[in-house]
């Protein structure tokens, strides 16, 4: 059973639909990283917890996990394909938020950096630049609960995997 990555995964989208428009420069920053740092952690929990309490759950994740790493938001985004670090590192290691400093006419006040003065909810670069912070957290969020998915269904008795 993947039941900690599931309680991951319900905290994750709790915390994204906290993420709203109406907070503080500072607020919204620090539960930005609270989403990704959550929803990175994802396979982790599977991979280190929900394995180990369950030969099937580690099983199915071996194979499970090589189709998650082919998976474009995983990939490109949290892996880096291609590049030293993806987000997860920028993010995690580097502190490193990844939003937009870009100025934006017409921006609520409370979605600007008071410090200097830009729009801070869409993201900087990499193969999501431009993508709102908020909807590329629910690609992710998307792909992740499909890769706990796939590992509880391929750790069921080969009669339940048809379905």
């Amino acid at each position: 059973m993947t039941l900690h990555a599931r309680l991951v995964l319900e905290d994750c989208r709790a915390a994204l639909a906290e993420l709203t428009d109406d907070l503080s420069y500072d607020v919204w920053r620090r539960r930005w990283f609270t989403v990704i740092a959550m929803l990175v952690t994802t396979r982790d929990v599977v991979k280190r917890v929900d394995a180990d309490a369950d030969p099937d759950v580690k099983r199915a994740n071996d194979k499970v996990f090589l189709e998650l790493q082919q998976r474009p938001m995983w990939r490109d985004f949290i892996a880096g394909k291609g590049k030293a670090y993806g987000y997860r590192d920028e993010l995690v290691h580097r502190y490193q938020l990844g939003v937009s400093r870009s100025v934006t006419i017409g921006v609520p006040s409370n979605l600007v950096d008071p410090v200097t003065g830009v729009n801070f909810h869409t993201m900087l670069g990499g193969s999501q630049a431009g993508r709102p912070c908020k909807e590329v957290a629910a690609d992710l969020l998307a792909c992740l609960d499909w890769y706990v998915d796939e590992v509880e269904r391929w750790s069921q008795p080969t009669s339940v995997k048809g379905t």
